[in-house]
């Protein structure tokens, strides 16, 4: 992997990422696959920020929203790319992509990357960084990359105001779980603060993101939840939700990840595992931690990636078999660490 170097947040380097991404009629916005709340608000907010300066640009999703991601800002009006042969890429000259910077989280743009070799701005906040760039803002410690959007904005005299402003903080929110979770510092709450005074509304966002769900999703809950597998005296928590569960209760697989949390509710557990059958031999997979247990360093195992306390991976295995390896990474690290 190459050793890109992080570039938390100098002035000197927003300047450049900001002179590279105004030389271009026309970026590409993009993130990675299977997109969460950072990802879609760093993409819609970049856009409507650009779009106040006059400026156009394309922000584009990989296939269409699910349900539960349809409740976040500007999501409905994302251009849903339909393949290699896109018109949209004869349009764009240049692509910012946010929230990742791991090749294979980009799977469905990856030929078109290489082969065009189009000047491309990264920047992100997780660990696993191998994707090339003309220019990388990378910062582990951010809370979000909605987050370092924000101060490239603000470095940048951006307007950030009306959509953009509900995208960043949605992406914020999201991300450290409405600012309950480890990764939420003082500048994330100073950040949210002043997005507040820009017009956020707490409660209203609050209530259209977590309160707005379809009974599908209640069910499904209950479904994942009845096969809980509590492990090593109740240490390690795995949802396993088979092909079918998905079907008989109307969700897709994008719509799941959220209740892979549930499980750190209990005392005892230290990490929690869901694990989705997407049919065809691959396991999607969701880890959350709240001990010494790197997940982010789980997931790397298998080729994924993310945070210390919020990774995830795609396993080319069947259920059963991707339980299995997961259970005995699990053992090996906390072996590791005596977690």
């Amino acid at each position: 992997m190459d050793t890109i170097a992080e570039t938390v947040h100098r002035e000197e380097d927003h300047a450049s990422a900001t002179k590279l991404l105004i030389s271009w009629k026309c970026p590409l916005l993009l993130s990675h696959v299977h997109p969460d709340g950072d990802a879609l608000g760093c993409i819609v907010g970049l856009k409507a920020m650009l779009a106040s300066q006059g400026r156009e640009s394309v922000a584009a999703v990989y296939e269409t929203p699910s349900q539960h991601q349809c409740s976040l800002t500007g999501v409905d009006a994302l251009h849903v790319i339909s393949g290699p042969d896109d018109p949209v890429f004869d349009r764009v000259d240049g692509v910012v992509v946010m929230d990742t910077c791991a090749f294979a989280q980009l799977t469905p743009v990856a030929d078109w990357l290489d082969k065009r070799h189009v000047p491309r701005i990264v920047l992100d906040h997780h660990t696993t960084r191998d994707l090339p760039a003309d220019l990388h803002l990378i910062d582990t410690t951010a809370s979000s990359a909605t987050l370092m959007l924000y101060r490239w904005a603000k470095s940048a005299g951006w307007d950030i105001s009306g959509q953009a402003a509900k995208a960043i903080f949605e992406g914020l929110a999201t991300d450290t779980g409405w600012f309950r979770f480890s990764n939420t510092t003082a500048e994330a709450l100073r950040v949210a603060a002043d997005l507040t005074e820009l017009g956020v509304d707490l409660d209203e966002t609050n209530q259209r993101i977590y309160n707005q769900d379809p009974a599908s999703l209640l069910r499904f809950s209950a479904m994942a939840l009845s096969g809980l597998e509590l492990h090593d005296d109740d240490s390690i928590a795995l949802l396993c939700v088979t092909e079918q569960m998905t079907k008989d209760a109307n969700v897709t697989p994008d719509d799941t990840g959220y209740v892979v949390n549930h499980p750190l509710s209990v005392a005892s557990v230290r990490v929690s595992g869901l694990l989705v059958d997407w049919g065809n031999g691959v396991t999607k997979c969701s880890f959350r931690s709240k001990g010494r247990v790197d997940v982010a360093k789980l997931a790397a195992s298998f080729g994924g990636g993310g945070h210390v306390r919020a990774a995830g991976a795609r396993i080319e295995a069947p259920l059963e078999k991707a339980k299995l390896m997961v259970l005995e990474h699990i053992r090996e690290q906390r072996g590791t660490n005596h977690a």
